[in-house]
């Protein structure tokens, strides 16, 4: 008996939003990441909760975490496997966004390799990841937005195509 009960009934669309193009960029392709499972990991709270809502806006299903840590108990339960890592180059106490693509792709080793995306707001050149097994793809925090998503978009596309020459997918 106490308290109030609201209801709310709401028109639900099957659209999703697009990003517009200018004239003079030419052709852009509009980010799609529906269906896409990608494993975040940033240290920064502020930072990881806007790429999380970024990439979720174009239709990933994103699971974030601040630390390796964080990842544990997703991998404990490893039904389902990972499109994409999107990783800091660095992150608190010494551990990089490559120990973490590493100990995810040792994880599923089975299943083949996993793209990595590692993103970072310093200013590093590829030559850092020289030692990394690829695909992978170096991007910056400071990008815009709509072109950080146009990035992923793109690459995540890119490695679906290889794949499917491959005649293998991740997808479960």
């Amino acid at each position: 008996g106490r308290g109030s009960r609201f209801s709310l009934y709401a028109t639900v669309s099957a659209s999703t939003p697009t990003v517009g193009t200018n004239a003079q960029e030419g052709n852009v392709c509009t980010p799609d990441l529906t269906g896409t499972f990608m494993l975040l990991c940033d240290d920064e709270p502020t930072v990881l909760e806007g790429l999380r809502r970024l990439f979720s806006s174009a239709g990933a299903l994103v699971y974030a975490a601040e630390s390796m840590a964080g990842f544990e108990a997703m991998l404990a339960d490893d039904s389902r496997i990972p499109d994409l890592v999107v990783a800091d180059i660095r992150l608190r106490e010494g551990v990089t966004g490559k120990d973490v693509a590493n100990r995810i792709r040792r994880h599923f080793a089975w299943a083949g390799v996993i793209p990595v995306a590692f993103i970072t707001g310093e200013l590093l050149s590829d030559h850092v990841l020289r030692d990394f097994p690829k695909p992978f793809v170096l991007l910056r925090k400071s990008s815009a937005p709509k072109d950080l998503l146009a990035d992923i978009s793109r690459y995540v596309n890119a490695q679906r195509k290889i794949r499917r020459g491959k005649g293998w997918s991740s997808a479960s």
